[in-house]
């Protein structure tokens, strides 16, 4: 699967070396909401999710290629918070996590079809640190780890730690040793867990993924 940035999604057969194109149609319902395409994301029960710069979120489910739609409305207070999404993850108990650029970190619940939202409140030390989040990752321990305008960590007993690191950062990953790297417009930062920081990997020059 293959997400453009103006010209829809696109799937990919090996067998015949072809491509299909989605795009949006205004006169179908289950077509994709819009072209922009930034995120792609199966989960468990190999549903796709597509995330989108304006649309929300689409999903497909199994072989069935009509898009289910989350949209923004910004009279639903238990629906999306933005119409920009960034990024997606899914947690153990086959939740989604979803990024947005400037309405925070939604909580997607399954079986209530209901989003829970994480704002940045100065006024709460234990609240995300920004809303405007590129990319996350849920750790091997279960930990909510997004990125953007620094790094922002979501630990079990659901309080954020909020780390500042050099830069925008777009990328974060763990590898297989459970260490977490961040990718940022400066540097290449690596958390180490025993003194709960980031210590940067010295670079001339920007990262955009990892």
């Amino acid at each position: 699967w293959i997400g453009t940035a103006m010209d829809g999604l696109f799937s990919y057969n090996r067998d015949d070396k072809t491509f299909i194109q989605y795009k949006h149609d205004p006169a179908d319902p289950f077509s994709i909401s819009t072209n922009g395409i930034t995120s792609i994301f199966e989960d468990d029960a190999n549903n796709l999710w597509i995330g989108t710069g304006g649309g929300g979120i689409c999903v497909i489910r199994g072989f069935n290629y009509a898009f289910e739609h989350f949209l923004f409305d910004p009279e639903n207070q238990s629906g999306l918070s933005n119409p920009v999404v960034n990024d997606l993850a899914e947690d153990k108990d086959g939740n989604i996590w979803i990024t947005t650029w400037g309405a925070g970190l939604n909580h997607f619940d399954r079986k209530n079809k209901t989003f829970s939202k994480y704002r940045h409140d100065p006024s709460d030390p234990g609240s995300i640190g920004s809303d405007k989040l590129a990319r996350i990752i849920i750790d091997s321990k279960g930990n909510v780890w997004c990125n953007g305008w620094g790094v922002h960590k979501m630990n079990t007993d659901g309080k954020f730690e909020s780390f500042r690191l050099p830069g925008l950062s777009w990328g974060i990953y763990q590898d297989k040793k459970g260490i977490v790297w961040v990718a940022t417009s400066e540097a290449l930062c690596k958390y180490d867990e025993s003194m709960n920081s980031f210590h940067e990997i010295s670079y001339h020059g920007s990262f955009h993924g990892v």
